[in-house]
């Protein structure tokens, strides 16, 4: 919450992710893993880890949650994804195709992962519970699909 609220103004969520995720992925300790990843990533090291352990994290924590009590439809699963005002819930794994599905058919025809052609090669996600192993797609330059193969 700490790198978010400080590197993902305007809702820049490429600034912060990139460390994220390989916090999400380092095998090592959290506090470890961040000094290396915020670093690698040229955020602030000590700012975010002294956010994450002060008030001011506690306080990004508070607000997280009170969000989360108020969502609307209730929050009852993790993850929790809302499209167009209703839970995806069961239909997670099947994400793209219902955002796919709501876009302009002009938008759609512009967005390759919505193309026909466009499939999983092999691979898993990491909302499962089973060992994360590599995803590969048919548009391995593609930013998006770079983005979920890393």
């Amino acid at each position: 919450l700490c790198m978010m609220d400080k590197y993902g103004k305007n809702n820049d969520w490429q600034a912060w992710f990139p460390a994220f995720k390989c916090i999400e992925k380092s095998e090592d300790s959290p506090l470890n893993a961040s000094r290396k990843c915020l670093a690698d990533s040229g955020m602030d090291v000590n700012a975010i880890i002294s956010c994450a352990k002060g008030n001011d994290g506690d306080l990004l924590h508070m607000q997280a949650a009170k969000e989360t009590i108020d969502l609307n439809p209730p929050h009852t699963f993790t993850p929790w994804i809302v499209l167009n005002g209703v839970a995806v819930k069961d239909k997670v794994m099947d994400l793209l195709s219902l955002v796919c599905d709501k876009l302009a058919p002009e938008t759609k025809a512009k967005i390759p992962q919505c193309n026909p052609k466009f499939k999983v090669i092999s691979g898993s996600t990491s909302l499962s519970s089973r060992p994360r192993r590599k995803i590969s797609f048919c548009y391995p330059n593609d930013p998006l699909s770079r983005l979920l193969a890393h």
